[in-house]
């Protein structure tokens, strides 16, 4: 026994008793309209299915007008199944020329001889009803995730917001160093994240992180790392850090205090514009930072641990600045969307794009074909520096 529904027959049923008590008595309540009053009838018991005796069975409904019905009735309601009852006389002919027909204007499925297979109708009723239904659950199934998604991507476009207010200027020009950087998210929210800002004796100290995976985790401890990094600011001179090795020890006591499941690679530089020198520390960053002087162009080869793995001591270096000094870093996001085989083919590529062009920040993303992608399959983070030759002289 099925619930109650309704079903809606056109034409006359004079000829479809048996179907018709084998239906009554498996629940369903069959109602009857004429060609001229069917639509109407639709809006009225809004039926679950509707019964439609093609060509022999119904005097009531001509052929020609037959043929127009399913299209007319799915213009009313394009998923309300369309049952074509057939008599016993139908053979295949008939079918292929009367039947197909009315199949392709929207009719959902046909049974032969209803006398006989009173039960396989009921089965042919009930599996199109039920087709509907799971139809109808599915849209409202596909509507809910669509809120829900509309909803989700405010709230991470509010999140960006946030990420974005705690990102420093680009350009920025501290001392005599102009810094600048561009954050390609592959969704809304970035794990990369970039900070510099100047020291009370005057020297610049920057960082470019990258939090592993992507995505709303990676994007909240993107932003735990900009809370600290503005208490890092805010205390620096209480810290009692020295180098930038220390700094690095300093971010990875706090990432594990925060006991994340993320672990973080992060790039420190310190530049020291007076003494010609730029002191820097790698937690793991890749690919290495590549630094441009007047006689060479050098990847920076030093690496360590990254953030929040376990306690770990880390190194620093001492590099001299030329007069011209430029420091290009990339977020291992950009090796994804390079077309060369192998990491190392990749990091020459690299190279050779500072080399030979520039290290202008807007030239680099146009180069590497980022200005026209509109998705990128991992976070991107480009993050330059230049020494600014005019005010030194």
């Amino acid at each position: 026994m099925v619930e109650s529904s309704d079903l809606l027959l056109l034409g006359d049923v004079s000829n479809l008793d048996i179907a018709l008590s084998v239906l009554e008595d498996r629940g369903y309540t069959v109602h009857v309209a004429a060609e001229a009053d069917y639509l109407s009838k639709i809006r009225q018991i809004s039926p679950e299915a509707v019964l439609l005796p093609a060509p022999g069975i119904s005097n009531q409904l001509k052929s020609n007008a037959l043929s127009n019905l399913p299209g007319c009735i799915r213009k009313l309601d394009k998923h309300l199944p369309i049952v074509l009852l057939c008599d016993a006389s139908c053979d295949a002919e008939y079918l292929q020329n009367a039947i197909v027909p009315l199949l392709e204007q929207g009719a959902t499925d046909y049974i032969v001889d209803t006398d006989s297979n009173g039960l396989l109708l009921v089965q042919v009723v009930a599996g199109a009803i039920e087709k509907r239904h799971l139809f109808i659950e599915q849209k409202v199934q596909v509507e809910i995730l669509a809120r829900d998604f509309r909803r989700l991507e405010r709230d991470q476009r509010s999140g960006l917001r946030v990420q974005n207010r705690m990102l420093p200027d680009s350009p920025a020009q501290l001392d005599n160093f102009i810094l600048k950087h561009r954050i390609f998210a592959s969704i809304i929210l970035s794990g990369d994240s970039v900070n510099y800002f100047q020291l009370s004796d005057k020297r610049v100290l920057f960082y470019l992180a990258d939090v592993s995976g992507h995505g709303v985790a990676s994007a909240l401890v993107s932003v735990a790392l900009g809370g600290l990094s503005r208490r890092l600011r805010r205390e620096f001179d209480l810290l009692g850090l020295n180098t930038s090795a220390d700094v690095l020890g300093w971010f990875n006591k706090e990432v594990l205090n925060l006991n994340l499941e993320q672990h973080i690679t992060m790039f420190v530089g310190i530049l020291d514009d007076k003494l010609n020198c730029m002191q820097y520390s790698n937690a793991a960053h890749f690919p290495g930072a590549i630094m441009q002087t007047d006689s060479t162009t050098k990847f920076l080869e030093m690496g360590g641990l990254p953030l929040g793995i376990c306690e770990t001591r880390y190194e620093f270096q001492d590099v001299d600045m030329s007069a011209k000094f430029d420091l290009v870093l990339f977020s291992d996001g950009v090796l994804e969307i390079m077309s060369q085989t192998t990491i190392e083919e990749k990091e020459q590529c690299l190279l050779s794009l500072v080399q030979s062009y520039t290290t202008d920040i807007d030239t680099l993303v146009t180069r590497l074909g980022l200005d026209s992608q509109r998705e990128v399959p991992d976070d991107i983070a480009i993050f330059t520096v230049t020494r600014s030759t005019s005010l030194n002289g």
